[in-house]
């Protein structure tokens, strides 16, 4: 009787050796202190974040790019067109000379010259300004939405950073075919050496704006650089062709085309910009 007490008893004590009694410490799978047991190969914990943005973000960063560089394509589209806009008044309302009376009237050879060397001096500074912020766009863009790379460096979208070269490549060309146009302009005392430099000048210009159109043909409003191309080629040739030409057939000629363009250029940079706001 007292014995089956005393087995009752220790079968009821917690503490008892034999109820219980715990075998050595066996490691959990999947426990977080054990290494290589996460679920994942070489131990490598789940959702790490990786070296470069997640795919999943690069949708909405080629987006970002692509507004910044058509905020930044369009602003200095606007720009470059009020300026020939401005050239192009110019050309209609500067003052004449009487040749034979007042019912025939012109302009030297000199006072074509200036008009046409302000204008091509302008319009290479702001093809320079223009290639210098088209590069810093997609840079800018993807630095303010912290897309970057395992050294911290900012990248954007490979599509939109050929858009972006070609562009500034295309304006930087631009402003340099403005050097022979402003060379022969320098030397020019008749209207034949007046005719070379905006011949010159013309076809170097729309060709590179024709190339430009060739790498963005597949974007909305890719046929503005397309109108830009064959008014500047068609003025070049024109040009070319017309041997008698005078400075004022020549000034008025480019002056023509200059705002017909930069109208054009003015319309399709405020577009750009409101699609990049939307």
């Amino acid at each position: 009787m007292t014995e089956n007490a005393h087995e009752n008893k220790d079968s009821r004590n917690p503490d008892s050796p034999q109820h219980g009694a715990a075998g050595p410490d066996v490691p959990t799978t999947g426990s977080s202190d054990t290494p290589g047991t996460s679920g994942t190969p070489g131990g490598t914990p789940t959702g790490a974040p990786a070296d470069d943005a997640p795919a999943s973000d690069a949708p909405a960063n080629g987006v970002t790019a692509g507004k910044a560089l058509d905020r930044t394509l369009g602003t200095w589209m606007f720009v470059r067109g009020a300026w020939g806009f401005v050239f192009g008044i110019a050309t209609v309302f500067w003052p004449r000379v009487p040749l034979s009376g007042m019912t025939q009237l012109s302009v030297t050879v000199g006072t074509a010259d200036l008009l046409l060397l302000v204008f091509l001096v302008g319009s290479a500074l702001l093809l320079v300004a223009e290639g210098i912020a088209l590069g810093r766009s997609v840079t800018g863009s993807t630095r303010a939405s912290g897309t970057t790379n395992a050294s911290g460096a900012s990248k954007a979208p490979e599509a939109i950073s050929a858009q972006a070269a070609t562009l500034r490549t295309a304006r930087f060309g631009q402003a340099i075919v403005t050097i022979p146009g402003l060379v022969f302009l320098v030397l020019a005392d008749i209207p034949a050496e007046l005719r070379a430099a905006v011949a010159v000048w013309s076809l170097l210009h729309g060709l590179l704006e024709l190339w430009v159109w060739s790498n963005q043909r597949s974007k909305p409003m890719a046929s503005d650089f397309l109108i830009g191309a064959v008014l500047h080629v068609g003025l070049g040739i024109v040009i070319f062709a017309a041997s008698t030409m005078g400075a004022l057939t020549v000034l008025g000629s480019a002056g023509a085309v200059v705002t017909v363009a930069s109208v054009l250029y003015m319309l399709g940079g405020y577009s750009r910009r409101s699609r990049a706001r939307s």
